[in-house]
């Protein structure tokens, strides 16, 4: 059982994508504090070694977009641990593809955690579809090569800094350092003493403080300026907007006078004060500031547009060869013909020869050729030595399956593995094309999936593949129907003929185990199957089924019943699948404005596209002067409220929050003054204080004993009293 387990959340892991210090994020758009973000530290820990509860870490931090945030926890009485199950920070922000975050920093009772690389942080989502971060766990981490953080048992104390951003506020990813070589005989700083640093963002304002109660420092000397990572380069533009000494704006400073150069490594430097020339270069720089305690200096830096994030030009985008597909929404081929191969994965040792690459990243997955995995030149398996640690090996397709994971002999350890395949060139209808395996032994195995993948793009629909005759060991052994796989057909558009596959449905009889196909045995040796398909168009080129954006898109508005929602993910249309987008409720439409009762959906369509609700703005009903009750009853994608979403809306008497709808930020019912009702569908397991402040009347809440009884307790906690 703890083979299997361990083998699941490995595969959840290795889907997730690797936390990309300084690359772009793709959250849905928002970007101030009211939105209601949160992050929360995690931890089913090791309880041999700590006193914490499972999932009993009590510490949260509001997330405003692009800004650093930190977390802290500590107890007097308990202690915690990195070793166990899961250590980790979830945010109640939805998680979607591509994006990132950032450590910045992990401190264990006081002490910076110097046997953590962030960098290695894993970020995917939690069973809540919501945005997580992993530091440490028992199948992967920070150190995913050992028990991490190992070192660290019985602490009392960790504080973690991080950032969350979106497209329009990004994360810090570089570091200015503040730099003095001062007057020693007018401060006791010493020369290079300074100790205070700051991450940045491009374009975004920040701010370095230096303080420090036992010394001091001053302006004269050789130089005071700021220091950065980033190599210099013509373009970078540098401003000074703010500099604080001992808490108060130096007026003697015209900041607009700060120059920007580079250091004897070849980084940008901002001068400041400089014995040869500074902000007020014609004299002794800032004479009037000497033997301060405290300096606090904002400036923005603002690299050239293509700049990468760490400074310097973006890497030069590769141009493919001529062998090579350009991209995976385009022509794959021009010749006229088509391409089958088998695949399989089994079910002891998991040994695999994958038509889509499922293992790989997306950008891998863009590199295959064909729309099959012939041309993938690596793969990423578990550690020959560890399964718990994975590792990219060498791979041809034409050559070896590969398996990952736990398994039992001959197959026993994760890695690559030989055999010969033939693969099958198919040039016309009703001719018998075979595709097979040899020089494996199989017997120990048990076929989970077999099928043949082709390169014949599903928008050729009249094509038709006969029944298949499976040879094992040079012996006719059965005959079985092919059909279809769907999932994979529609998401990269080629047809896959599926013979077994559990994972089908029962309702169109597509689910087959082996045992359903009588006379089907594992080989020895060779497993050949044979087939023959009709209805190829074979004069026209070979063409994927496009990609294409559908209905509203990115970021702009739209009205559809009583509200207004905004795009932050658009819709997509592959054939005639459409995927849903993404929207946030931003306001009433004009239509909702004269409702005085309003349903929020599950889902919405609109110009061809269908929407998943998954946020509201921090303004949707704040103010709402008609509407009375508000349910969100069907809206089960919308897992939190907005802080202050109902803010000052005066008519309003009745609310109905969701199944997943379980906290009650702040200000979200503040000066509500009639409202009386309200419906719960699950326990409420956080209430801020002041969440209902300016209410007047009794609040009754409605729900199953069980959910009313724990809730009353919460909702009674906020300062506001008067619920029954």
């Amino acid at each position: 059982m703890r083979k299997q387990l361990k083998k699941a959340l490995s595969m959840v892991l290795t889907a997730a994508m690797v936390l990309s210090l300084g690359s772009g994020i793709s959250f849905k758009t928002a970007g101030a504090a009211e939105e209601g973000f949160e992050a929360k530290l995690s931890g089913q820990m090791n309880t041999d070694i700590a006193t914490v509860g499972e999932w009993k870490f009590d510490a949260t931090a509001p997330v405003e977009m692009g800004k650093m945030t930190t977390i802290s926890w500590a107890s007097a009485t308990s202690t915690a641990c990195f070793s166990g199950n899961f250590i980790g920070i979830d945010t109640n922000i939805t998680y979607e593809e591509g994006q990132t975050a950032k450590i910045y920093s992990i401190k264990v009772d006081g002490e910076e955690c110097a046997y953590a690389d962030a960098s290695k942080a894993i970020v995917g989502k939690n069973d809540d579809g919501n945005l997580r971060i992993t530091l440490a766990n028992r199948w992967g981490g920070i150190e995913e090569d050992k028990e991490v953080f190992s070192e660290y048992k019985g602490f009392k104390s960790i504080e973690i800094t991080l950032a969350i951003g979106d497209a329009s506020n990004p994360i810090p990813t570089n570091k200015a350092k503040l730099s003095g070589q001062m007057n020693t005989d007018k401060c006791t700083t010493k020369e290079w003493g300074f100790e205070a640093s700051a991450w940045f963002a491009s374009g975004v304002e920040s701010t370095i403080k230096w303080a420090n109660a036992t010394t001091n420092a001053c302006f004269s000397g050789n130089f005071v300026g700021i220091d950065t990572e980033l190599p210099y380069e013509e373009g970078i533009k540098a401003k000074i907007t703010s500099i604080k000494v001992d808490g108060a704006e130096c007026d003697y400073a015209d900041a607009s006078k700060a120059i920007v150069g580079k250091n004897d490594d070849g980084n940008l430097r901002i001068t400041l004060a400089n014995r040869w020339g500074g902000i007020e270069e014609d004299k002794e720089v800032f004479s009037k500031y000497e033997a301060f305690n405290s300096l606090e200096i904002s400036f923005v830096i603002t690299l050239p547009t293509g700049s990468g994030d760490n400074g310097g030009p973006s890497p030069a985008t590769p141009k493919p060869s001529p062998s090579q597909d350009p991209g995976f929404d385009k022509p794959v081929a021009q010749a006229k013909d088509y391409h089958a191969y088998l695949g399989f994965q089994t079910n002891v040792n998991w040994l695999v020869r994958d038509a889509w690459c499922a293992n790989q990243s997306t950008a891998a997955k863009k590199k295959m050729v064909n729309g099959n995995g012939l041309n993938v030149k690596t793969i990423t398996v578990s550690a020959p030595d560890d399964d718990s640690k994975t590792v990219e090996v060498a791979y041809d397709f034409n050559k070896q399956f590969y398996k990952t994971g736990s398994g039992t002999a001959p197959y026993a350890k994760a890695g690559t593995y030989n055999a010969t395949f033939t693969n099958a060139t198919i040039t016309e209808n009703g001719k018998q094309y075979s595709v097979k395996m040899s020089g494996a032994d199989f017997s120990k195995e048990k076929w989970n999936m077999l099928y043949v993948s082709t390169d014949i793009a599903t928008s050729q629909t009249n094509v038709k593949f006969s029944n298949a005759t499976i040879v094992v060991d040079g012996k006719t052994v059965a005959t079985a129907p092919m059909y279809n796989k769907k999932d994979a057909a529609e998401t990269y558009g080629y047809y896959q003929m599926m013979i077994v596959n559990p994972y089908g449905s029962k309702k169109d009889g597509t689910k087959v185990t082996m045992d359903d196909i009588k006379g089907l045995v594992m080989q020895k040796d060779s497993i050949e199957i044979k087939f023959t398909v009709s209805g190829i168009d074979f004069t026209k080129d070979q063409q994927v089924i496009k990609t294409e954006a559908t209905g509203v898109a990115k970021g702009k508005t739209f009205s559809a019943g009583n509200l207004k929602y905004k795009v932050t993910t658009g819709a997509t249309k592959l054939g005639s699948k459409v995927t849903a987008g993404k929207v946030q409720v931003v306001g009433l439409s004009a239509t909702g404005k004269k409702k005085t009762s309003i349903k929020v959906p599950k889902t919405v369509s609109k110009s061809g596209g269908v929407y998943k609700v998954t946020s509201l703005s921090a303004k949707t009903f704040a103010k709402a002067k008609k509407v009375k009750s508000v349910s969100f009853k069907s809206a089960t994608y919308l897992k939190s409220l907005p802080t202050g979403a109902f803010s000052g809306a005066k008519a309003l008497t009745t609310v109905t929050l969701n199944k997943c709808m379980k906290k009650v930020p702040a200000k979200a019912f503040v000066n509500c003054k009639k409202l009386s009702k309200l419906v719960l569908n699950a326990k409420v397991t956080s209430v801020k204080k002041g969440a209902f402040k300016g209410c007047k009347k009794t609040i009754k809440v409605s729900a199953k004993k069980s959910i009313k009884k724990a809730s009353l307790k919460k909702l009674k906690k906020c300062g506001y009293k008067k619920f029954k």
